[in-house]
Formats: structure tokens, C-alpha cells, sequence
């Protein structure tokens, strides 16, 4: 029974359809029908209730119908619906605007095997220092704060120390000795000179006429020394030689010979040691005052080395030059009155250009010949004032001065110098770092230690920024933290540009190996809609969502096992704006692939 009630429904059901469709076309029953039936109504002036029951009858015949035939295919039924629902929803994807999405072609690529640490960045301290004063001492000028970019050599600061003041004092002390023994040396050199060549003419046997002709200037004592001995010796010599002609022709007693014999010998051994103990003694004096000078030498480098400790630099040193009494040059030991002296009129004009440069000249001690200089011209007028801001270690008042100075180019990280603050010998001042190069130290977990080693290439990252460095592992420490049980790696990496600051968290990515791919698309292209993968695919000029089965992925990349081909067109930018239009619109997401 229930057979022939499901048969007869089923035909009913289709007679109904076949009557819906019909009607539907606009059949010419269909219209007269209608007319029929608006003539009746307009005759009667009532509605067709008659013909709407049996219109309502009817739809709810053909509704069972329909619902028999959906329970005995749904599957079939389904899929006529998705179809033509995705036949009328499609449309909605085509309808974006393209020009605000990326596209890119499926293609090969290749998975990075890599391990991702924390790291942070630090200071390189092999570019750091700490300005200390070598003494204690005042502080008596800042020039630089926290923040400034500095020079090597440049000054940061002028600091009053006693123990400075003494050591230059003594530095002046020895150069000036050095002076005169530089002077004691060339008289010495000279007498020694000029005596050897005395003694090379007397050894000539010269005439008494020659000898008042001969230049005896340069040879000191010893001129009239030897040329008294060798004047004796000549007379004696001369006396001998008449005694033995007397005695020869027996004209002259015996002992007057002997006499004359005698007086010649003495005249000549006198003479012989004469020259004797002028050779020594020219040559020890000499000798002494090679030592004075070497001595003098020595104490003044170490005086000089001295004020080196102390932070003075060279052109300081130079600087205390003039204020010896004696600068070594044997020239400038007499007062010189002569107002067409050659030698004095260099020597003052070197004094006004040195005099000009230092009213010219900044406090890091760079010439300047702006004439507009702000620098120089608040310079001028505080000396004016007697208010000079720049301490140059050029005259007595400023002897206890000597400055801080930079290293190295760099930047001032920390600045702890105030003006008239005392400072000790171990109080640091300032500190700078050179920051074109820093550290990135990175923690490695234990089962990750033997896979890192020295010499591999890491990659640095942001998660706020797009900054990215490559740098080289140049330790591992030997040790593991007792409380992170982590150890310690760290890479040098160029900062030249200054992007990356000290305390900057980074992510240190240690590449191990590459994996080629058939298909490898970002990560970020792919959306998951209804809890299954998506890449947007651009088809026949629509942009449908295709779902894809992801294989292997790295940190950026991910790997297509299906539902990509290569060549396959995909939205590579802007994705997710695709997955919220269809979320916010109420499309299919299977729409366009017939799912």
C-alpha cells in the first residue's frame, strides 16, 4: 500500500512540475487561463477564491512531490543547488577591485631548515670606552654631552690637576737643561775640532811667523797651551842647535852644551805632554758632554712620556715649547739688538702666526678662518673679557690644565662630569662607543648546542620592522647559564647606518638546510576559511578561493601538495581582504570550484 501511495505522489508531483514549468514559459493555457479568470473576477466582483484554493492545493501537492525526489537523490540535489548557487555568488569575487591585489605564478621554490633563537642587541665593548682622569683634579670646562658624535683626538673636557701642573713643570725643567747641554755639547765639539787640527799643524814643525798667522778662534784654552810647549820646545831646539855648532868648532864650553842639551829635552818632553793631555782632555770633555746630552735626552722623553700618561697630546706638548727658556739652539743664547737681524725677524713672524691660529682656532683645536664664525667670534670676545673659554696649556696660568679627550670616532653613551666637580683617578667621565658595529647575543637551548657552531652565517629580524642583517657566529660560551640552562652565542653585525640600538630584541635564524619544492607560496597567502586551506586563484578573469592541501613550511614559506599547479595565477598580496569580503558578504566560500 505504501508502495502505490509513493507512486502516486511521485506522479502527481511530476504532472505538478510539468504544469510549473509550462506555465512558467508563458504558454498560451497559462494566459488564457488568466484571462479567464480576471473576466470572471471583474463580472463578479469576486476574487478567484475558488481557483486560488486549488492553486494552493496544488503547490502543496507539488511541494511533497519535491521532497519525495529530494529524499530519494540528495546528492544529486545538492549538487544542481551548489552549482547554481555558485553560478549567482561567484560573481561577487569578480566584482573587487584588482588593482589593490598582488598576484604572483605558482612555481618550485625551496623550505629553509633553520633554528630561530631569541637574541638581543648589545654594545660591541671591544669599541667601547670609559674616559677616565689619569689624576685627580677639577673639572674646569665641559664641552660635550650625552648624545654628541665625536672625533679621535677631539675634546671633551679640561680638568685642573696639581699633579699635571708639576709634571709639565718638570718637562720645561728638562728641556731647558737639554738646551744647555746642547750648547756645552757644540763648544765642546768645536774645541775639540779645531784643537786636533792645532795639533795636526804643530806636528808640520811650523815657523813662529806661521803660527801668528794661523786662525787660533774654536780652540779655547788649549791654543795658548800647546803653542806656548811647542814656542819653548822651538827655542830650545834652536838654542841646541847653536850650542852643538860652538861645540863642533870647540868654541863653547862642555856644560854649556850640556846645558842646551839638556834645556831641549825638557822643552820637548813638556811640549809632547802638552799635547798629550790636550788630545785627553779635548776628547773627555767631549766624551762629558755627549753623556750630559744623552742624559739630558733621556730625562727629558721620560718627562715628556710623563705628560703623555696624563692625557696630554702632542700638540699640547708643543704648546709648553715657548715657555723654555732655552730652546737647545746655540744661535739664540745671546740677545740679538740688531732690528735687521734675519733670524729675529723669522722668529717673530713664526710667533704671529702662532698667535693668529690660536685666536682663530676652536676648542677641539681646528683652525677656522670663517670670519663670520660664531665660535671664534664668542671666542674673541671673552678673551676680551678675560673670559677665554678655551684652556690651550699655553701659558703659566694654565699649566695644572690638561684635557679629556676622545679615543676614537664615536658617540658619548653616558656623561657623568660636572663643571667644578672633583674627580678622582678612578671615576669614569665619560663613555663612548664606536656603534658601526655591534654584538647580537642569542641563548641556545641544550638541544640545540650541537647544532650550532662557529663561523655560521645567522639572520637578524624584527617583529615591528622589516630590518634585517646577516652576520657571523664569533662565540659560543664554553658554559651554560645555571638559570636560563641556556648558553651564550654571539655575531658581529655592520651598523654603519645606526638602525640597530643596543637593547633592540631580535630573532636570530641559523639557516641548516634548503629543501626544493614543486610548489612553495608565502605563508601568508594561504587563509583558512571554514577551518579548510584556501589560496585565492585568479580563473578566466574571476578570483575564486581554492582549497589546497599544505604540505612542509619554513618560517615564511609553506608547500603545496594540491589544489595548485604550477603557472597557476594566485593572489600573493591582499588576501585577507578577499577572505573578509567573502565573510562579511555572505558568500561561498566554495563558490567557482564546484565543491
Amino acid at each position: 500500500m505504501k508502495n502505490i501511495r509513493s507512486i502516486l505522489l511521485t506522479c502527481i508531483a511530476l504532472l505538478g512540475l510539468f504544469l510549473f514549468l509550462f506555465n512558467a514559459d508563458g504558454g498560451p493555457h497559462n494566459h488564457e487561463n488568466q484571462q479567464v479568470n480576471e473576466e470572471y473576477a471583474n463580472e463578479t466582483g469576486h476574487p478567484n477564491d475558488e481557483h486560488d484554493d486549488h492553486k494552493d492545493q496544488q503547490s502543496h501537492v507539488e511541494d511533497e512531490g519535491q521532497n519525495e525526489i529530494d529524499e530519494h537523490d540528495d546528492h544529486a540535489g545538492h549538487a544542481e543547488e551548489g552549482h547554481q548557487h555558485g553560478a549567482e555568488e561567484a560573481p561577487g569575487l569578480s566584482n573587487i577591485n584588482s588593482e589593490t591585489i598582488q598576484f604572483a605564478i605558482a612555481e618550485p621554490g625551496v623550505l629553509k631548515r633553520q633554528i630561530s633563537l631569541p637574541g638581543e642587541i648589545k654594545i660591541n665593548t671591544d669599541q667601547m670606552a670609559h674616559i677616565v682622569p689619569r689624576v685627580p683634579g677639577v673639572v674646569r670646562q665641559v664641552f660635550k654631552r650625552a648624545g654628541d658624535r665625536v672625533k679621535k683626538g677631539e675634546v671633551l673636557a679640561y680638568i685642573e690637576s696639581t699633579e699635571v701642573g708639576t709634571a709639565k713643570v718638570e718637562y720645561l725643567s728638562k728641556k731647558t737643561e737639554l738646551g744647555c747641554c746642547a750648547i756645552l755639547l757644540t763648544r765642546a765639539q768645536e774645541i775639540h775640532d779645531n784643537t786636533l787640527r792645532l795639533i795636526d799643524f804643530l806636528h808640520g814643525e811650523p815657523s813662529m811667523e806661521e803660527i801668528r798667522n794661523y786662525d787660533s778662534s774654536g780652540s779655547g784654552a788649549y791654543w795658548g797651551k800647546l803653542v806656548s810647549a811647542y814656542a819653548e820646545y822651538v827655542f830650545a831646539k834652536s838654542a841646541y842647535e847653536r850650542e852643538k855648532s860652538l861645540s863642533d868648532q870647540k868654541i863653547t864650553s862642555e856644560n854649556d852644551f850640556l846645558s842646551a842639551v839638556n834645556n831641549l829635552k825638557q822643552a820637548e818632553a813638556n811640549y809632547l805632554a802638552a799635547l798629550d793631555e790636550s788630545l785627553f782632555e779635548v776628547t773627555r770633555d767631549l766624551l762629558e758632554a755627549q753623556q750630559q746630552q744623552q742624559v739630558g735626552t733621556l730625562e727629558l722623553k721620560n718627562a715628556e712620556r710623563t705628560l703623555y700618561v696624563l692625557g696630554l697630546s702632542e700638540s699640547d706638548i708643543e704648546g709648553l715649547d715657548h715657555l723654555s727658556t732655552t730652546t737647545g739652539d746655540p744661535k739664540t743664547e745671546h740677545e740679538c739688538n740688531d732690528p735687521n737681524c734675519t733670524d729675529c725677524s723669522n722668529h717673530q713672524q713664526s710667533d704671529l702666526e702662532h698667535s693668529r691660529a690660536s685666536a682663530n682656532s676652536h676648542s677641539d683645536g681646528h683652525e677656522c678662518n670663517d670670519p663670520d664664525c660664531t665660535d671664534c667670534i664668542n671666542h674673541k670676545e671673552k678673551e676680551a673679557h678675560g673670559e677665554s673659554h678655551v684652556f690651550t696649556g699655553h701659558d703659566e696660568q694654565t699649566l695644572a690644565l690638561y684635557p679629556l679627550r676622545a679615543p676614537f670616532d664615536g658617540t658619548i653613551v653616558e656623561k657623568h662630569i660636572t663643571l667644578g666637580e672633583k674627580l678622582g683617578d678612578d671615576d669614569n667621565a665619560f663613555t663612548i662607543v664606536d656603534l658601526s658595529s655591534v654584538w647580537v647575543d642569542f641563548s641556545i637551548f641544550a638541544k640545540e648546542l650541537d647544532s650550532v657552531h662557529l663561523g655560521e652565517l645567522v639572520h637578524l629580524s624584527t617583529a615591528n620592522s622589516n630590518q634585517e642583517a646577516t652576520g657571523e657566529i664569533d662565540y659560543l660560551a664554553p658554559v651554560i647559564d645555571r638559570e636560563t640552562r641556556t648558553a651564550l652565542g654571539r655575531a658581529t653585525i655592520e651598523n654603519t647606518d645606526g638602525k640597530w640600538r643596543p637593547g633592540l630584541f631580535v630573532t636570530v635564524d641559523i639557516l641548516k638546510d634548503e629543501i626544493p619544492v614543486p610548489i612553495a607560496i608565502p605563508k601568508d597567502t594561504v587563509q583558512n576559511i571554514e577551518n579548510e586551506a584556501v589560496v585565492f586563484v585568479r580563473h578566466e578573469g574571476d578570483i575564486e578561493p581554492r582549497p589546497v592541501h599544505i604540505g612542509r613550511e619554513d618560517s615564511s614559506t609553506v608547500e603545496i601538495l594540491s589544489g595548485l599547479s604550477p603557472g597557476d595565477e594566485y593572489v600573493s598580496g591582499n588576501s585577507f581582504s578577499l577572505k573578509a569580503e567573502i565573510i562579511t558578504s555572505g558568500l561561498d566560500p566554495h563558490a567557482g570550484h564546484g565543491h
